[in-house]
């Protein structure tokens, strides 16, 4: 691949990324119903929702200015690792009507306990 195509590749990305930030910050900021939900169902404050979304949409825009990517791809990583510790110690629901609910707020108060997964090697086991 030549350079320019490389960096053609990274343009594109970039603005693909900059564009998923920015579309999920903006709402966040606005306040829309349901990142608002979705922040006071995890416990956290209106105030955490709004530093959120301004680092997600602050992170779009940096994607798009060659100095400061390196630095907005590095703080938007650290959002995304925060965001998947916190799902993985968080206890996934299941609503009667079968879907699964997180950090979104789709697990309603009616949601019931997920059961844990079995280990496949104790089933294994067992039938040998």
């Amino acid at each position: 691949m030549s350079n320019k195509a490389t960096k053609i590749a990274l343009l594109v990305v970039c603005v693909l990324l900059a564009l998923e930030y920015a579309f999920a910050g903006i709402p966040k900021l606005m306040g829309q119903d349901e990142a608002v939900q979705g922040f006071r169902h995890a416990g956290f404050s209106d105030g955490f929702r709004l530093f959120i979304g301004a680092a997600e949409v602050s992170g779009a825009l940096g994607l798009l200015v060659p100095r400061l990517r390196f630095w907005a791809a590095t703080g938007l990583s650290i959002i995304m690792i925060g965001r998947a510790g916190h799902a993985r110690t968080r206890p996934r629901y299941v609503c009667e009507d079968g879907a699964g609910g997180d950090l979104a707020g789709t697990a309603g108060p009616d949601s019931v306990d997920h059961p844990a997964p079995t280990d496949p090697l104790s089933t294994l086991r067992s039938e040998i």
